[in-house]
C-alpha cells in the first residue's frame, strides 16, 4: 500500500515478516544495486527485525530535474 505525503512524498509500509522474506529471496540477492552498500544496510537493518515489530515505512520523495519530475 502507498499513500501520497505531497507532491513529490510518498509513503509505503511493509509487514515486518515480509521484509524479512523478500530480503532473503533469491530476488533480492540477485539484484545489482546502483548503491551496493544501501543494500548491505537494508540486509542488516531486515535481519533485525522480528515478527512483533511494528511495520517498517519508506518514505519515497521524488527529485525534481531541469525536465520535470
Amino acid at each position: 500500500p502507498m499513500q501520497m505525503v505531497n507532491d513529490s512524498t510518498f509513503v509505503m509500509w511493509f509487514d515486518a515478516n515480509h521484509l524479512k522474506e523478500y530480503v532473503s529471496s533469491d530476488e533480492f540477492k540477485n539484484i545489482n544495486p546502483k548503491y551496493p552498500e544501501k543494500k548491505k544496510k537494508l540486509e542488516k537493518f531486515a535481519n533485525g527485525l522480528n515478527e512483533f515489530d511494528n511495520p517498517v515505512l519508506m518514505f519515497l520523495t521524488l527529485r525534481h530535474t531541469q525536465y520535470g519530475v
